[in-house]
């Protein structure tokens, strides 16, 4: 794959697993019970959009993992300019 369709696909996977990562994040903030067991809220098994704690908690992870490595790869390949614009380049003698 060519670096610069490579470093496209990054950001546009650091872009896009935020989405869910954040979704995931709220959600499992805001849980109710804090993902207690079922008998804490009355015998009712919580779920949100048909997930589970156990279901968001692996969407959060997944995303996660996709979110670090795209943002690891993007990192890596604008390391120069990254460099020039934060003034870190060596001067010449």
């Amino acid at each position: 794959m060519k670096a610069w369709s490579l470093r496209r696909v990054s950001a546009l996977a650091s872009f896009l697993s935020f989405i869910p990562l954040g979704l995931s994040g709220i959600v499992m903030f805001f849980w109710p019970g804090r993902g207690g067991p079922p008998g804490e809220l009355g015998g009712v098994a919580t779920t949100v959009l048909g997930l589970d704690r156990h279901g968001w908690n692996e969407i959060h992870e997944v995303a996660a993992m996709v979110f670090l490595a795209g943002a690891v790869i993007h990192l890596v390949l604008n390391w120069r300019p990254l460099k020039r614009h934060l003034g870190l380049r060596g001067q010449a003698a």
